[in-house]
């Protein structure tokens, strides 16, 4: 859980933006609630090594990364670092390729707590099978506890190798999603299907969470910022599927009470409400780590709970367990109109044998009360309502 630079500031970044936006996330509240990483994406580095080092421009970061670091966690925060498994990094930067044990005894030598390692620049045949196990490994023999976040952009299917063979503690799943519907519900949606190889320490990283951004209504930046709705639908997705909760979001920029709909030149304050839902952030960290899955839609009437994969629809459910064994759900209305969306405890939840189940309203942060066999509710367009279902024999959830 932590804080991006790339959708707020691209290559345009410095030191004091950064340090801008910690005190921000601090003072919010959003450290406290578990949102520790600031980290900053491409463009920190010079374009050429010195010395055979990555160093980070002067111009940008006068004071050096390691004193950035160290004012990150005095702060009680942690820095995140982007690096790229090529010649070159996107934005033609020095890459790491071919520097993995230098570059990451730098990385710890300066504090470092995460490495985004991206797939830009890499001669013909390069083997991401290799390429990305070496940074795993230099980061290991480090001893320093570093995140490791590879980004080869889904292209082999890194979910099926990246955690035992890369040492890598989450991987992107496919290319940057737009922060626009459907862009992120499609970013989802092929992140979903690798939901069987996330486990404790090792998750599919569908891309950060990128609000509070606006723009022109020529095509393809149709819709201008997210709606609430959509907010609640693209937060509520990252969540339930157990990705990494990174927000990219200018968080130092003034907060204002905006109307549903109407755009502003600050962010909206239920952003903060949104990323800042105890119950929501509960379900995403919960010690099991089961990726959330879709296991109904109103496109295939699945009655199996052990399906592995169900087709989308307009009206879809998603469903996953969680440590105590309560099951999260997530009512989900692709649709355009509201819609009556039912889940099944028998589908949802099997192991409830009495079928009797307590629903919690996790945005709302109250009960519904106690259900027998389904749970129905109206979901608005674009919105996905986020449940937590008990066992009302085996206890009741407050």
């Amino acid at each position: 859980m932590g804080w991006s630079s790339w959708s707020v500031y691209g290559c345009d970044i410095h030191e004091d933006s950064i340090k801008q936006q910690a005190e921000a996330i601090v003072n919010l509240g959003l450290r406290d609630l578990g949102y520790t990483y600031i980290d900053i994406d491409d463009c920190w580095m010079s374009y050429e090594r010195s010395n055979g080092r990555q160093t980070a421009n002067a111009t940008l970061f006068p004071s050096g990364i390691g004193q950035l670091s160290t004012w990150l966690h005095q702060r009680g925060l942690k820095l995140g670092l982007y690096s790229d498994a090529g010649s070159a990094t996107c934005q033609g930067r020095a890459g790491s390729l071919g520097f993995e044990e230098v570059d990451a005894e730098t990385y710890a030598s300066w504090g470092v707590d995460l490495l985004k390692y991206d797939t830009c620049n890499q001669p013909p045949g390069t083997d991401p099978k290799l390429v990305y196990p070496k940074m795993g490994r230099a980061l290991n023999a480090t001893g320093r506890d570093i995140w490791y976040m590879m980004c080869e952009w889904g292209h082999d299917d890194p979910a099926g190798w990246a955690g035992q063979l890369a040492l890598a503690n989450s991987w992107r799943t496919g290319n940057d999603l737009m922060p626009l519907y459907p862009s992120f519900a499609d970013v989802a949606e092929n992140n979903a299907r690798w939901w069987q190889h996330a486990r404790p320490g090792q998750y599919n990283d569908p891309d950060t969470l990128a609000m509070g951004f606006e723009f022109g209504t020529a095509a393809p930046l149709d819709g201008n910022m997210l709606t609430l709705a959509e907010t609640r639908l693209y937060f509520g997705l990252w969540v339930i599927m157990k990705a990494p909760l990174v927000l990219s979001v200018n968080f130092a920029r003034e907060v204002r009470q905006v109307p549903h709909g109407q755009d502003s030149a600050s962010w909206p304050r239920w952003i903060l409400d949104i990323v800042s839902n105890r119950e929501a952030i509960a379900i995403n960290q919960d010690p099991l780590s089961a990726q959330a899955h879709r296991l109904w839609s109103d496109a295939s009437n699945n009655s199996s709970p052990s399906a592995v994969f169900v087709p989308p629809g307009r009206l879809e459910v998603w469903s996953g367990p969680l440590a105590d064994g309560d099951v999260a759900l997530l009512l989900v209305n692709k649709g355009d109109n509201l819609s009556l969306i039912n889940a099944s405890f028998a589908l949802h939840a099997p192991r409830c044998a009495s079928r009797h189940m307590r629903v919690r309203d996790v945005w709302g942060q109250r009960s519904y009360g106690v259900y027998n066999v389904s749970f129905g509710l109206k979901v608005a367009p674009h919105d996905g309502e986020l449940l937590r279902c008990s066992c009302a024999s085996l206890r009741s959830y407050r």
